[in-house]
């Protein structure tokens, strides 16, 4: 059963509608609030890409990569592939469709 506050929100006429300058103002909030989130997702992107472009340096990971044929400088993003490559070989089915995926990114490239 709705209570009275929800039945209260579903009335319509005059008193109940957005004024010219409420609309405005909460245009104006939203707007600003969109403005902020576009410049944190942007901050992030940019984080993950600094991340998956730096090389690896760790001699236990290096030596993993070049046992999988990756030898010539490798990065961050070879050593997702090779963990997403491990799980699927052992068999989980989503690092299977994952992987391929990669592999078809890779080609179209």
């Amino acid at each position: 059963m709705p209570t009275q506050k929800q039945l209260d929100n579903l009335k319509k006429g005059a008193s109940h509608r957005f004024t010219k300058e409420n609309a405005a103002d909460m245009g104006r909030k939203g707007q600003k609030a969109s403005v902020e989130a576009a410049k944190r997702n942007r901050s992030i992107a940019s984080s993950a890409r600094q991340i998956h472009d730096t090389p690896v340096t760790e001699g236990s990971d290096v030596d993993r990569l070049a046992q999988l044929g990756i030898k010539d400088d490798p990065t961050n993003a070879d050593r997702v592939a090779a963990a997403v490559f491990d799980k699927a070989a052992a068999g989980d089915m989503a690092a299977v469709d994952k992987f391929e995926q990669l592999v078809e990114k890779a080609a179209a490239e």
